[in-house]
């Protein structure tokens, strides 16, 4: 984030084409801090909208774990991802 941007924001989820066996976790990373991590996202489910406060963050990492099915479609798309300045 070089410090300049005051939010981070996306909407978060398993990419349709991946349906059932998809689910992961992700988390937004600050500096070395978690700024926000999910719940469970599941393939088929709805996803999560991510509004992030990065005030004072010089770098921002964004995590993504994989779910219980060994990697198995845990393709998550960051739908219209955005620094806010």
């Amino acid at each position: 984030a070089g410090g300049g941007a005051r939010q981070f924001a996306a909407t978060v989820g398993i990419l349709d084409e991946y349906s059932p066996q998809g689910n992961a976790r992700v988390r937004l990373v600050g500096d070395s801090r978690v700024l926000w991590e999910s719940k469970s996202i599941r393939a088929g489910e709805k996803p999560q909208d991510v509004l992030v406060d990065l005030a004072g963050v010089k770098q921002l990492t964004l995590v993504v774990q994989r779910g219980e099915n060994l990697d198995i479609g845990d393709h998550v798309a960051w739908g219209s991802a955005r620094l806010i300045r």
